[in-house]
């Protein structure tokens, strides 16, 4: 059963892609709809930087735009190399420094 898209959200774009060799096929889907599901559900997640592989953002999904800008609440700078966990608060991060979105 597919679900019904949110109404102020564009339509997303299937496109069916089979391979000759496997004969299955996969359906991609437009990134700002799995936003939109972290969203829907409250979740926490984090965001890898585009410009630094050292450091990863967590907090929880309160909002998004278009150009994947996004506003985490309760959001903590995870650093790796040093394993410290500082916190930041409710922040607004550009979508032009976004590499990975996962939920955690």
């Amino acid at each position: 059963p597919a679900s019904t898209p949110h109404p102020h959200l564009p339509t997303p774009t299937i496109h069916t892609m089979s391979s000759a060799d496997s004969g299955r096929s996969s359906v991609m889907t437009q990134p700002i709809h799995h936003l939109f599901s972290f969203l829907k559900t409250h979740s926490r997640i984090q965001i890898w930087l585009y410009d630094n592989s050292k450091l990863i953002i967590e907090g929880t999904l309160i909002g998004f735009d278009e150009f994947m800008n996004v506003v985490l609440d309760d959001a903590h700078e995870l650093t790796k190399s040093s394993h410290t966990n500082h916190p930041v608060g409710r922040i607004m991060l550009k979508g032009d420094n976004i590499a990975l979105v996962r939920k955690v």
